[in-house]
């Protein structure tokens, strides 16, 4: 139905307002994404423009199957450079990112990664300095081509990750989770802002 509504959309040419529940169908159907909560409109966007740079924490936790990781903590400073830190282990920034939040250092923050920025090596897109937690695999769901894995991560944290189903893990296996820094959110505690989006990318959510 979905692949029909897309058809009709094209070939009449005019606009359509769809209202939906299903993430879904508003990241296929829709050629800018508004997303709302309780009545406020949080985000306006392309759909990937909303996955890849969430407003907020709402807009980040709403889109993506499995749901974004989030995990609590703060930012820490330590020879000009910031890290993002539990009572159990901490990551560095990106430099980039580290740069644009020095004002924020000693701020209570709450990591965001996606599934598919999590992974069990440090190279390609996981290579880095620091960017990994301590981490034991829990649960694993083959899903054909890509597997679900869920790791208990520092403090008893859960963390979702998406891999290709030939990268073998093991229940009760012990490994790092390497993070893929330059992907990563941080939200304000207070506010729920991405507080990490670039300058130009950080315009007022609530509206």
């Amino acid at each position: 139905m979905r692949a029909e509504l897309k058809r009709l959309h094209h070939r009449l040419r005019t606009t359509v307002i769809y209202v939906t529940h299903d993430q879904a169908e508003a990241m296929t159907l829709g050629d800018r994404v508004v997303v709302m909560n309780a009545g406020r409109i949080q985000q306006v966007a392309p759909p990937l423009e909303v996955y890849d740079h969430p407003a907020n924490r709402f807009v980040a936790g709403f889109l993506g199957t499995p749901g974004m990781n989030f995990v609590p903590g703060r930012l820490a400073p330590q020879d000009g450079v910031l890290y993002f830190e539990t009572s159990a282990a901490r990551v560095r920034l990106a430099p980039e990112m580290s740069r644009r939040l020095q004002e924020h250092a000693g701020r209570n923050v709450t990591l965001g990664v996606r599934p598919e920025d999590i992974g069990l090596s440090g190279s390609g897109k996981f290579a880095g300095t620091e960017n990994s937690l301590p981490a034991t695999v829990r649960v694993v769901e083959p899903m054909g081509d890509e597997q679900v894995v869920y790791l208990s991560g520092p403090a008893d944290v859960t963390l979702v990750c998406k891999m290709d189903s030939h990268i073998r893990v093991g229940v009760d296996e012990r490994m790092e989770a390497h993070l893929a820094m330059h992907r990563v959110h941080l939200f304000d505690d207070k506010t729920g802002c991405n507080i990490s989006l670039d300058p130009e990318r950080a315009a007022p959510a609530d509206r």
